[in-house]
């Protein structure tokens, strides 16, 4: 399994907005392509305007075909307004179960 780690800046009060609309956007992600299992966030207690996103995915390649998929481009004009700037890769890699 293949994980990336993203920091996500909203702009202000945007939060709640972004995380509802991501809710729709999620559910399609896994339902039309197969190597996108999961995302999970993560609520920055110390910024209101922030959050990490957990994204889980088959292999490095399932990541790549999300990140160019028919999903991303219908969800960014709906997206993007709501973002600061560019989500922030944070950390990612292949999973490791000791």
């Amino acid at each position: 399994m293949y994980l990336q780690v993203l920091q996500v800046n909203v702009k202000p009060g945007q939060r709640a907005d972004l995380l509802q609309l991501s809710k729709e956007y999620i559910e399609e992600c896994v339902r039309e392509e197969p190597g996108t299992l999961s995302f999970t966030f993560l609520l920055d207690e110390q910024d209101e305007d922030r959050y990490y996103a957990v994204e889980q995915y088959a292999d490095s390649a399932a990541q790549q075909d999300h990140a160019t998929g028919a999903v991303i481009q219908r969800w960014a004009p709906e997206i993007l307004p709501l973002l600061a700037g560019p989500p922030v890769l944070l950390a990612s890699g292949d999973r490791v179960d000791l």
